[in-house]
């Protein structure tokens, strides 16, 4: 029931406010004459739950859209962002670094503003960050595109509902504070020495394909490979 109501109420928050007014109506009529006739007060979860899943996609996308029109907003302009690194990834292939970054805050004009997990560019060797550390970037952050024609890929939809709200492009970074994580430093740095196994035993079109099935990391995979595999929905 719990489940079950959740997931109905998310489905609610795409409909019409007409039509979710009226279904809510017959689930709590119905669930009214159920228990007049002695059937158990569970059923009062789905009703309830139904809601909250309700409530919690309309928040959702009012955060989302807020985070967009700030982002859009700030477009063309260096700003400072300051952040905690919970991921890192590298490509060869772009000689770039990416850091997933969250707790991040923004400063615009000596004013300090939240905002959500982000995404950020760096060239490789503007800095050696690790996993856990804090670190301040100044650059440009821009919003992930929409689709611009009807069936296109939705970008934006597909990193928010990975948490992430924006893309920076760091021209700098500033470590803030060197506390890392010992553990997931260490994970990392196996992945990294694994990475580089796969990079000298394979030839350079497998490379990519095998670092992305067996570590996960598909920066090295080609347009062509990449367009394959999406085409036949692997």
């Amino acid at each position: 029931y719990i489940a079950g109501g959740f997931v109905l109420g998310e489905v609610l928050a795409l409909l019409p406010v007409a039509w979710i007014a009226g279904i809510l109506a017959v689930m709590a009529a119905g669930v009214c004459c159920l228990r007049k006739y002695g059937r158990s007060p569970m059923y009062w979860l789905l009703p309830v739950f139904c809601v909250w899943g309700l409530v919690w996609v309309k928040s959702d996308d009012k955060h989302w859209q807020e985070y967009r029109r700030t982002a859009q907003a700030l477009e063309e302009q260096t700003i400072d962002l300051e952040g905690r690194v919970a991921g890192i990834g590298e490509s060869s292939q772009r000689g770039r670094v990416t850091l997933e970054l969250t707790s991040v805050t923004l400063n615009i004009g000596g004013e300090t503003k939240g905002y959500g997990d982000v995404l950020a560019y760096l060239d490789r060797g503007q800095g050696n960050a690790s996993l856990g550390m804090k670190v301040r970037l100044k650059g440009e952050l821009k919003p992930f595109d929409r689709p611009g024609n009807p069936g296109e890929f939705d970008l934006a939809a597909y990193y928010h509902a990975i948490g992430l709200e924006g893309r920076f492009y760091g021209e700098s970074l500033e470590i803030t504070d060197h506390g890392s994580s010992v553990y997931l430093e260490g994970l990392r740095q196996i992945r990294r020495r694994a990475a580089e196994i796969l990079g000298r035993i394979c030839t350079e079109k497998d490379r990519g394909i095998f670092r992305a099935m067996v570590l996960g990391e598909k920066t090295e995979l080609s347009a062509e490979v990449k367009t394959l595999y999406q085409r036949n929905g692997i």
